[in-house]
């Protein structure tokens, strides 16, 4: 073989070889990504260490909260638009969850609380409800318990998860309980009552569910709220009852009991006879 013929062989396998190195270093981030989509729906346990790792990397090396990733959800939205959900079980009665999107960005980072009984957490589901929200998620709970969860859905709104229904096993719906101040999921947003009644007529389905789930729950009377007792705060208890109020809002809590989204119409009307009492 001619030296001129071996160092063009050579040269080539090198330049081949770097290619290879840079395309593989360049396209590190996608497979961390994909891979842990892959995991979408699984349950973790044990796996604690080498999640945690992955998570980090994707997150271009920044550090998650001490607990391990159990379960991990994808999320789709529009314009092709990913995302990754995170539940990190804390307790029993409480989790964290960590919204990624396709741009390595922490949306959230949440403590939610799971359940009121003696439920467990057994699953994380995504995009549940497209038809509501780009990017729906359920946690599922085994139904035990006297109110008996069996999932727990959620949308994201404002870069923030928000419950929009609890339902039993049978696919029945089960209202939240806001009175002792420790309500499924985290605590409703102070807003003042005319933003809560907005909201009950806007486009978003989502953010319709939001108000329905709230007005549809079981809260404090307001007396109970400055008693001092382990209940709702004060603020909480003051924005439902003046919510609750408004004459604008069981008029429109009427006109959704016949919308035709099957959410929309129960929830409406559950939230409607429970302020009519």
């Amino acid at each position: 073989m001619r030296l001129s013929t071996f160092l063009f062989l050579v040269l080539g396998v090198a330049s081949l070889g770097g290619t290879g190195w840079f395309l593989w270093h360049a396209t590190a981030d996608s497979r961390e990504w994909r891979r842990l989509r892959s995991y979408s729906g699984r349950d973790l346990k044990g796996g604690g260490e080498e999640i945690q790792a992955l998570v980090e990397r994707v997150l271009g090396g920044s550090v998650l909260p001490s607990a391990p990733v159990r379960w991990v959800a994808a999320l789709d939205g529009p314009e092709s638009r990913q995302g990754l959900l995170l539940c990190q079980p804390l307790n029993d009665v409480a989790a964290r969850l960590i919204l990624i999107d396709d741009r390595r960005r922490k949306v959230f980072t949440t403590a939610v609380r799971l359940r009121r009984w003696s439920e467990s957490i057994t699953g994380l589901r995504g995009n549940t409800r497209p038809d509501l929200a780009p990017w729906t998620f359920a946690i599922e709970m085994d139904g035990n318990g006297a109110e008996g969860l069996g999932l727990v859905h959620y949308a994201v709104l404002d870069d923030s998860p928000v419950l929009i229904r609890l339902e039993r096993p049978s696919g029945e719906s089960v209202p939240n309980v806001y009175r002792d101040g420790d309500p499924i999921g985290a605590l409703p947003p102070l807003r003042i009552p005319e933003n809560w009644e907005k909201r009950l007529s806007s486009e978003s389905l989502a953010e319709i569910l939001e108000v329905l789930v709230w007005l549809g729950g079981i809260h404090a009377e307001p007396v109970m709220g400055r008693a001092g007792y382990p209940t709702e705060s004060p603020y909480h208890v003051d924005m439902f009852h003046e919510t609750a109020r408004r004459p604008g809002v069981l008029a429109r809590l009427r006109d959704l009991s016949r919308h035709p989204q099957p959410w929309i119409a129960h929830a409406a009307e559950q939230a409607r006879n429970r302020l009519e009492k």
